[in-house]
């Protein structure tokens, strides 16, 4: 698929292009080959911009872990464009640059200048955001340009927002309408996906909110699940919003009802002609594969240089090293060095092999894990070897 063509008489351009080529051809060979140390940079790199949030910094959403979040952070190098500047040797062969904040990237005083170093033609820029930070002079700074922009909203009415979130309904959605029709005269871009968390006091909404991002005309919607995440406990299990009280734990939909949620939503997507993702369904299509193909490509394929550390996947909670141990390294060196160390070393080892390694089994909402042992893809055996590495 071809969004466009453009002709240019650039060396350094076409030398760029071609270094992330080879850089990609070379990455995926050793993906396949499930090579434990690497040679290739990963294509998709992952990092922190901001670390405030214009909703968390009063009171964070009734499903964020956001004080265990900050504690993680203790300790981090600053976030700024000086920073993303020392990762060039990375962003130069990146197919994308994603942001992983707990944060509100917007709310970065260099957001405009990130953007403008990060997003090309050929590299795109990914971020989430709650949707308040949209105003005019941020949408100006990522119309036209090759950004693929996440919005979580969870909710199909102001009501409903306000019992997870605040009180910013209708400026969100007013936001969006407005990015929606302006993009259109830049390219279409950015490409614009808004998420819903699948949870039992909204599921009811699914269709009224497909078909009111139908009318905003955003470009997909992502239907998310609720799992178990031990980080909440800091943060409280229950949280209160008005007279409405969330319950983490029984928001959580068992599989077989979200696969029939996900089931009645393509239906109704499909009707109304919007383009849908479904995690809980869609996402084994994308990561891994069957046959002799590592179960995950993650550890290949993504670099996470997070502010709590560098991780082996977005699903991971543990570090498999924290910046506290940098000491006297370059941050490049320090990233290449822990990128092929031991840690990093043996999970690719064991998705080679077909076993999740204790990191994995450990991580409870990666979807590839849960759907795995929800199958009963592993053996009782594999699981029980793990389980006594651990």
């Amino acid at each position: 698929m071809l969004r466009s063509v453009a002709w240019h008489d650039s060396l350094r351009r076409h030398s760029r292009i071609e270094r992330a080529r080879a850089n990609a051809i070379l990455n995926d060979e050793e993906y396949r080959a499930g090579a434990a140390v690497m040679r290739s940079v990963p294509p998709y790199l992952r990092f922190t911009i901001e670390v405030r949030c214009n909703i968390a910094n009063d009171k964070a959403c009734v499903y964020c872990s956001w004080e265990w979040m900050k504690q993680e952070e203790i300790g981090s190098p600053t976030s700024d464009l000086s920073f993303v500047k020392s990762l060039d040797f990375y962003v130069s062969v990146a197919k994308a640059v994603t942001d992983c904040s707990y944060g509100e990237p917007p709310l970065h005083r260099e957001f405009a200048q990130i953007v403008n170093l990060i997003a090309t033609d050929e590299r795109a820029f990914t971020f989430a955001s709650n949707g308040k930070t949209m105003r005019r002079k941020v949408r100006q700074a990522i119309l036209g340009r090759n950004v693929l922009l996440y919005v979580s909203i969870d909710s199909a009415t102001s009501a409903g927002y306000a019992r997870y979130r605040d009180r910013s309904f209708d400026r969100i959605i007013a936001n969006l309408r407005a990015l929606c029709r302006e993009k259109k005269l830049h390219r279409n871009l950015p490409h614009v996906t808004v998420s819903f968390i699948v949870m039992n006091s909204n599921k009811h909404e699914v269709r009224d909110f497909l078909a009111l991002m139908h009318s905003i005309g955003v470009d997909r919607v992502k239907l998310m699940s609720l799992h178990r995440e031990d980080c909440m406990d800091l943060d409280g299990r229950v949280q209160h919003r008005g007279e409405f009280v969330f319950n983490y734990d029984q928001e959580i939909i068992p599989p077989a009802e979200l696969d029939t949620i996900g089931e009645e939503a393509q239906a109704a997507a499909d009707e109304m002609g919007i383009n849908l993702y479904v995690d809980w369904r869609d996402f084994r299509a994308h990561h891994g594969s069957a046959g002799s193909e590592p179960l995950c490509s993650e550890p290949w394929k993504s670099l996470y240089v997070l502010n709590r550390g560098i991780m082996p996947c977005c699903f991971g909670r543990k570090p498999v090293a924290r910046w506290t141990e940098q000491g006297s390294r370059q941050v490049e060196e320090f990233i290449e060095e822990t990128r092929n160390g031991a840690a990093l070393q043996e999970i690719r080892k064991s998705l080679a092999s077909g076993v999740f390694p204790a990191y994995c089994l450990a991580a409870k909402s990666c979807p590839i894990v849960r759907k795995a042992m929800t199958e009963g893809a592993r053996s009782a055996p594999e699981i029980g070897a793990i389980e006594a590495r651990k």
